[in-house]
């Protein structure tokens, strides 16, 4: 995420705001600094929290994305991808584990990581994506924060 700034003229913004704008990008960055100088909502972007596996095995490779609705809740999003569907093969496929609103106040990383794909758990808990992510929400007291203008 560069660092970048963005001029906007009164017409530009005014237009933003009543388009409702959501910025999406990681905390603490231009992104949020964006929304927060113009006030326009700002939504952290999705992160991917663990991949495993290996593509030409029949198990294929698992991905784990934290994933955030325009509305600010959240869910986790499991997607295998694998060659085919021959004999020896899952065929890959995904599922989403809904998450409460409050998730980064009320469960651990490791509370969510046991909801995830056994193969991922520890992988998710290693990287730290996820503990690093519910941490700067507890501290916004969000992953959606509207910024008044």
């Amino acid at each position: 995420n560069p660092e970048c700034r963005v001029y906007m003229n009164e017409d530009s913004i005014k237009l933003f705001r009543k388009n409702a704008v959501l910025i999406r990008g990681v905390f603490d960055t231009s992104a949020e600094a964006f929304a927060r100088e113009y006030g326009l909502r700002f939504l952290h972007t999705d992160v991917e929290l663990a991949r495993d596996g290996d593509y030409f095995t029949s198990a294929g490779i698992d991905v784990i994305t934290l994933r955030f609705c325009d509305d600010g809740s959240a869910y986790i999003n499991q997607e295998n991808y694998c060659q085919g569907s021959s004999a020896g093969s899952s065929g890959g496929g995904e599922i989403n584990v809904g998450l409460p609103g409050d998730f980064y106040m009320t469960k651990t990383p490791k509370n969510v990581a046991d909801m995830c794909w056994g193969n991922c758990r520890e992988e998710i808990l290693k990287r730290g994506k996820l503990a690093e992510a519910m941490k700067k929400a507890k501290e916004k007291k969000g992953f959606l924060l509207r910024f008044k203008a």
